[in-house]
This record gives structure tokens, sequence and C-alpha cells, in this order.
């Protein structure tokens, strides 16, 4: 059974194997995209804002979804064309910040957001942009970071350079936070999920911890070289994360929810 994140012709030899086995090998996002495809509705016109290198967007496109893309990365978007054309799929993306999103209002049934506005400077404007251009009943789904993820660590270790590292402009949304801006732009929560939650994030911090702040860019940014550590930690941790899914839903690192524009 082919795994979710697998581009076929995307990795050759044992990575390619490994690849078709295991699906792309990032613990956090494989929880993240367990919620988001349950969030999700098929078959709709839907705007992958902050689509970095195309995995969701692709999902999306086999579920039914007519797809659209933005990327403040112009390097994210050029893997993510060069991605798609092994899947013989010509994306639709647009080089945009999802601060000011240059789409005509009320254009989409549903927009997905994951993981983008802890990188931005003003996240209320990216929300109330997102408001626009849905319609009426249209579908957000979002998923943020909350200060439990690196801010408030398990370990007793000072994350601040890692955080740096990877771009947060803030320790993330926890969900009153979270409820408020998005009802103060018109939206209403109908289901939420917290994940990675302590032995998680231990093993989260673990990971960050052995790589140092130094290399973490780099290596978030090669996540999609497939390496054999990369295969390593995934084959480690994620189990773990699967098992956290029995805890309540509660003090999880991430939060990931489905609203609805009213």
């Amino acid at each position: 059974m082919v795994q979710w994140g697998y581009f076929p012709g995307s990795a050759k030899g044992i990575k390619g194997f490994l690849l078709r086995i295991f699906g792309h090998p990032h613990p956090n996002g494989r929880m993240r995209a367990n919620y988001v495809r349950k969030f999700v509705e098929s078959n709709k016109k839907t705007l992958d804002v902050g689509c970095g290198e195309g995995i969701f967007y692709y999902g999306l496109t086999k579920k039914g979804c007519e797809m659209f893309g933005i990327d403040y990365s112009v390097e994210a978007l050029k893997n993510m064309r060069k991605r798609m054309s092994l899947v013989s799929i010509s994306p639709r993306v647009i080089n945009a910040d999802a601060q000011a999103l240059p789409i005509k209002s009320e254009s989409f049934d549903q927009v997905i957001c994951l993981d983008v506005i802890e990188h931005l400077k003003d996240a209320n404007a990216a929300i109330n942009g997102i408001g626009r251009v849905l319609k009426k009943d249209g579908i957000l789904v979002l998923s943020v970071p909350n200060e439990l993820y690196l801010t408030k660590p398990v370990l007793h270790i000072d994350f601040t350079e890692h955080i740096k590292a990877i771009g947060h402009e803030t320790a993330g949304f926890g969900y009153d936070e979270l409820k408020k801006m998005l009802e103060a732009n018109g939206f209403r929560i109908i289901k939420h999920r917290y994940y990675t939650k302590f032995f998680g994030r231990m093993a989260t911090e673990l990971t960050f911890w052995m790589i140092g702040a130094k290399n973490i860019w780099k290596a978030r940014t090669k996540m999609y070289d497939y390496s054999y550590k990369a295969f390593l930690v995934f084959a480690l941790t994620y189990p773990v994360l699967l098992m956290e899914k029995m805890l309540p839903n509660k003090n999880g690192a991430f939060l990931a929810i489905k609203a609805v524009k009213v």
C-alpha cells in the first residue's frame, strides 16, 4: 500500500522502497496529515495557503479537489513543480504573501493553511484574507503549533535559537486565542484536535537538540531528500505519536481545526 506523501519516482533504490512503505518521513507532519485528511472535504475548489512542496496539494487532488496554491518561497514552488511533474500534474500556483492574498473575493469552497500563520508577523491579516476569498459556508482547515512546541519544552533545554532558525514569529496559538481570532473574522470552529503530546514532545525535542540550532534549517529544507536518518527518526518517533491518539484531546503541542465561514 502506497503511503501518504509518496511521489512516484521521487527516490530510487532502497530510499524509493522505504518511501513506498513509510511515505513522507516527517513524524509531526504525518500526524497533521492524519487529521487534515479527516477534516477536508472532497471535490471542493480548494486553495492551499503555504502549499510548500505540494504534498497536500497532490493529496487533495487525488480526493477530487480542484486545487490552487500560493507560497512565499520561490524555491518551494520550484521544487513543487518538479515533484508534480513526476505525477503529470501542472500545478496552479502563485508566489504570494499569505498576509495579502491577491485573489478575488469568494472564489473558493475550501482553504487549507497548515503550520503557516506562526511564521507571519500579522496572522490576523492572513485569517481575514482567507475569510474574504472563501464563499459563505466555506471550509477552513488550519493547523498551528502552540507554546508547548519548544517554547515551553518538556526537557530543560533552551530552544530559543531553534525557534528563530525555523522562522517562527510567535510561540504559536492556543485554542482559546485561535477561536477568538477566527470568530472575529467570521468563522466558527466545528472540529479540533490536539496532537504531539508529552512523549511526542519529548521525542521532538530530543531530535531538535541532537540536530542543533545551527543545522535545523538545513535539515528542514532537506527533509524532501529522504535521508536514511529521516527514515530512522520517523520509524522511532511516529509509533509514539500514534499511541498518543488514545490520550485525551488536550495538552498537545499542535492543534488542527476545521472551521466554517458563517
